[in-house]
């Protein structure tokens, strides 16, 4: 089995004894520290130190093993310097410099483990670190999982993938020392792209990874994938199986209906509908596997009428399939302005088609205001409001049987895209057209019409139409004056008298009787 090689570096330290308090200082750690030591691999023990000198001297010992020197280097000079001094050639190594000494240890044994002493002196000072190792025993792998961003897949399950959609899948093993080889094998020659192996240490185990990105086709479903996992103390290696399945989105979707669609400068599709009359529409996906389930909402709401849907097989590709789906829409006002949308899921696919919906309805019931309490003679203003219609509508004015449009005018502003709409009628009416009905109906295309009507009460001030005295004898040769007032006006005028300046009260003298006539 080929050696692997590791590239990230991590300085472990650990404490040393300065013999003297000078600015020789230093410490020994082990090079390459995400390398576990294990039965028969190589390490490398590292004692730096600073500050650096031109004339050092550094020695190896084996604490534990009788303080057995290593191996030991004199040096002067900035260069590295050869190895001098080493106890065993084929087992140590050292290579230093002015700053470093690395010993490297091959082929450990549980015998390497124990504490190593760095010994550093120069001219000036000296120094000495001790580095504990502990050597540890090759590890079977624990288990084999191939995972992805959704799911951990054990040995023979199922990835589920899009059509052109690149998706990354991992092998990973846990829990061996050293690191095992992770091989991908592609039996169905699916696209994939393979990356190099990591390992990374926690505790005193390797986890290994190996990622392949897949950018499956459909000819890709129901093709295996393989992870294969060989460990120098594994008898036989460790397979995980993973089978594709390849889903496909609908490949097109769209909304028929029999009104007429319409498309906007800005590329919007939209309907007229009528408030309250049943509507239908078809949406229809086209290629997708699997089967898709077809739902539908207008804006908010997401339960928009009676659905039927059939499926069937597409014509260009047997493998996949065609749903169609029939809404029958009610239009209600709070469907006006809002998308018609029609979603298509194919397993954890969707696609979507919208058109914007518009519907006709009548405006709330007009309201006349200002008919009461009009003086004769005087300009007043008669109005008529209607709100919340669509489309926008437009008024008509009758005083009795006679057309009075022209002298009105009318102001429209949206509503939460539905149209408010107000007319007011300029009117100098007389006494005459007092009690005449006045109509005002809304009017909108292909919706039936709306009216309103109310009766004219026009005021006018009173005035004497009839003034009269009348002299009557009674039985004892006396004779009455009797003086008649008669007025008109709206409301009832009152009458009063004065007689020399004074009001006349009822008495035996004068009597005052005021009867109110009623006018047609």
């Amino acid at each position: 089995m080929g050696r692997m090689n590791f590239s990230v570096q991590i300085m472990v330290f650990v404490s040393f004894t300065v013999f003297k308090t000078h600015e020789l200082n230093g410490s020994t750690f082990l090079k390459n520290s995400d390398i576990l030591p294990v039965v028969g691999e190589n390490i490398t023990l590292v004692c730096a130190f600073t500050n650096p000198s031109r004339y050092r001297e550094l020695s190896w010992l084996h604490v534990d093993n009788n303080n057995q020197l290593i191996a030991s280097n004199k040096g002067e000079g900035t260069e590295p310097t050869q190895e001098k001094g080493i106890s065993d050639a084929s087992k140590y190594s050292l290579m230093s410099d002015s700053s470093s000494g690395n010993l490297t240890i091959s082929y450990l044994g549980v015998d390497d483990s124990g504490r190593y002493r760095c010994l550093v002196a120069t001219y000036a000072d000296a120094f000495q670190s001790l580095f504990e190792l502990k050597v540890l025993s090759p590890a079977t792998p624990s288990s084999v999982l191939i995972i992805d961003n959704r799911s951990v897949y054990t040995d023979g399950e199922s990835v589920t993938l899009t059509i052109r959609q690149t998706h990354n899948l991992t092998c990973t093993v846990q829990g061996s020392r050293p690191p095992p080889e992770l091989e991908w094998h592609n039996p169905g020659e699916v696209a994939i792209g393979i990356g190099d192996q990591y390992n990374t240490v926690e505790g005193d185990y390797y986890y290994s990874r190996r990622v392949i990105c897949i950018t499956p086709s459909r000819q890709d479903d129901g093709k295996s994938l393989q992870c294969i996992v060989s460990h120098r103390v594994l008898d036989r290696n460790l397979v995980s199986t993973v089978h594709v399945e390849v889903q496909v989105p609908p490949t097109d979707l769209f909304i028929t209906t029999s009104n007429e669609i319409t498309i906007s400068k800005a590329g919007t599709r939209s309907v007229t509908v009528s408030e309250d009359t049943v509507t239908s529409f078809i949406c229809t996906s086209v290629g997708s596997r699997p089967t898709a389930v077809i739902t539908w909402s207008v804006g908010l709401d997401g339960d928009p009428g009676r659905t039927t849907s059939t499926t069937g097989t597409n014509q260009n590709d047997t493998s996949l399939r065609d749903t169609e789906s029939l809404l029958l829409l009610n239009p209600n006002r709070s469907h006006h302005h809002q998308f018609l949308r029609c979603v298509a899921t194919a397993g954890m696919n969707k696609r979507h088609t919208e058109m914007m919906v518009m519907v006709k309805g009548p405006s709330d019931p007009p309201i006349l205001d200002g008919t009461q309490n009009l003086q004769d003679g005087v300009l007043s203003n008669v109005t008529c409001t209607s709100n919340y219609g669509y489309p926008e509508p437009t008024f008509q004015w009758y005083i009795g049987a006679k057309n009075v449009t022209t002298n009105s005018t009318t102001q429209t502003s949206l509503n939460t895209y539905r149209f408010d709409a107000r007319s007011v009628l300029k009117l100098t009416p007389t006494k005459d057209d007092h009690g005449k009905h006045i109509v005002c109906q809304v009017s909108q295309a292909n919706v039936k019409s709306r009216r309103v009507n109310d009766v004219l009460f026009v005021l006018y001030p009173p005035v004497i139409v009839y003034y009269s005295i009348r002299r009557v004898f009674d039985m004892q040769n006396s004779v009455d004056a009797i003086l008649t007032c008669r007025s008109d006006s709206r409301p009832t005028a009152s009458i009063t008298w004065s007689l020399n300046g004074t009001e006349p009260n009822n008495s035996t003298l004068h009597q005052i009787q005021q009867r109110h006539l009623m006018h047609c």
